[in-house]
Parts: C-alpha cells; structure tokens; sequence
C-alpha cells in the first residue's frame, strides 16, 4: 500500500519525532519537517511535495490569514491540517476561514486523529468535537477569550456573576429582551440582577417581575 506523504511543522522537536513516529506506524510516510513556517520562508528548511501538512498554529500568531498563505506558498497542492495546544471556538472559526483542511488539538485520542486526517484527505474539512476556551499567553486559564455571544445563557451568567466590571442590571435585561421576556423587569434595584440571571436561567416565567423600587 502506497504511503501518503507527509510534512510536520513545530517549534518542539521531540514532538516532531513523536509525531514521526506515530504517523509512519499507520498509512502515512513523513517526508520532511521544520520547526516553523517562518523557518520556511527563510528557506532553512526545503518544501517537499507532501500531500499532507500538520502544522502548529503557537498562540503568540496574531495573522492567521498571513500564516497560513506563507505555508501555502510552499505547499500548494497539500491538504493543510493544524494540531494545536488550543482550540478557542473564535481561534478555530479564524483558522477555518482561510481555507485550511482541518484544526485538531494535541490532546485528541490516537482514533480521532486518524479518522479525522482519513476525512481530510478524502475532501472533508475537519474541526475539534470540543473546543477549548483561548488562553492567551501569560493570563489565567479562566480568563477565557471564547465570543460571548457564542456562549450559551447558563454559561453568559457564570460570567457575569463572577466579572465585578459587568453593569449586570444591563445584561439581566439584555438577555431578558433576547430570549423574549418583554414583560419582565424594565428597571431592578442594581443588587438584585443576580436573581434576575438566576430566574431567566431556569426559565422560571413566574419569577422574573421583580421589584421596580429602590
């Protein structure tokens, strides 16, 4: 069985060589490797005629559509797969718009990346089944840059209730307009918004006139 070509790009060399190693136990046959894009264009690394390359996309790249089209200038015709540390749904949704293949993380089981590097190289575009929260460099991992508008109610009150900065009377009624309870509270004492949240995150219909006075 002919072996599908492939090219890994990451700052880590044993995870290279891990990865190497991993690859060449299935149906594929690493052709080449480089410690970063960057490295590429510089030229200290020659592109090969890979039909695959997994590449790392290190938090610290701002660009994305600049990264991946200096990769795409040496590998043409190669499905272009990332395998990152983090996949931040926004990060993911980015990545996914300049045209690449696939976005997995490092932490997928042996099973999932190989059926997922089968579906790219069958013409499906691949994506992580959970992505994780973005943790940018040097900040908490609670400190979480996933959109807030893509989170779901539960989670948007967790934030709020824990984010000293919010003016949470004005989320509590911005999500009372949103989710359609035009009846519920028009103004609220500014401490009592939690309950607000609380009532609106168990649709408890009933509970949502709260006091109007001060």
């Amino acid at each position: 069985m002919l072996k599908i070509s492939a090219f890994v790009i990451d700052a880590k060399l044993l995870f290279r060589e891990g990865l190497r190693s991993v690859l060449e136990q299935y149906q594929y046959q690493v052709v080449g490797e480089a410690e970063s894009v960057e490295a590429m264009l510089r030229g200290e690394t020659a592109a090969t005629d890979a039909e695959l390359v997994i590449f790392d996309l290190p938090t610290t790249v701002e660009d994305i559509n600049g990264y991946v089209t200096g990769l795409r200038s040496c590998f043409v015709a190669a499905k272009l797969v990332v395998l990152a540390g983090t996949g931040g749904a926004e990060r993911v949704k980015n990545a996914l718009a300049t045209g690449i293949d696939g976005y997995l993380l490092k932490d997928t089981s042996p099973d999932e990346f190989f059926d997922s590097l089968a579906q790219v190289m069958g013409g499906h575009v691949v994506r992580p089944s959970v992505s994780e929260p973005e943790v940018a460099v040097g900040e908490q991992a609670s400190e979480c840059a996933v959109c807030y508008e893509e989170l779901d109610v539960e989670s948007r009150c967790e934030l709020d209730r824990n984010d000293p900065t919010k003016d949470n009377r004005d989320v509590a009624l911005g999500l009372c307009r949103e989710l359609g309870h035009f009846d519920a509270v028009r103004t609220c004492r500014r401490h009592r918004w939690y309950d607000l949240l609380a009532a609106i995150q168990e649709n408890r219909n009933d509970a949502l006139a709260l006091p109007s006075h001060s």
